[in-house]
């Protein structure tokens, strides 16, 4: 059985290109706007409800201003989210290296826009190889 995983993407298209690629290869695509509830929606009020994963990989095509979007990544996702940070991918276009270096120190992946499908596929296969280490 492939991921699930959760795309926040504001960009329809990209999104349903996401969705493609991810069941093409046996993934679980879903809206982040669905069931999950953790910190990753935006809301310091919403905790994940158990030790249990809400999905094995989230990908965040994160918009402006991305210093704030490095803040609450930084502040919230190891008090909330289960997820294991790596596992958690931010695309943009937008981002400097300075921002990019700050994602990557605690511990976000980083995918470059434009990317390559098989990017992101090498990236989610490292996401399964993460889940199964004890």
């Amino acid at each position: 059985m492939g991921l699930r995983v959760y795309i926040l993407d504001a960009e329809s298209s990209l999104l349903k290109l996401l969705s493609f690629l991810l069941q093409s290869k046996g993934h679980q695509a879903q809206d982040v706007a669905g069931e999950c509830n953790n910190a990753l929606i935006g809301s310091e009020k919403n905790t994940c409800p158990s030790d249990t994963l809400c999905a094995d990989a989230i990908i965040v095509n994160a918009s402006p201003p991305i210093q704030e979007y490095i803040q609450w990544l930084t502040s919230n996702s190891q008090s909330f989210c289960k997820i294991p940070t790596p596992n958690i991918a931010s695309m943009t276009t937008s981002r400097t290296e300075e921002q990019r270096t700050a994602l990557q120190e605690i511990g976000v992946s980083v995918i470059k826009k434009p990317f390559k499908l098989l990017e992101v596929d090498e990236w989610l296969d490292a996401c399964a190889r993460r889940l199964n280490e004890p």
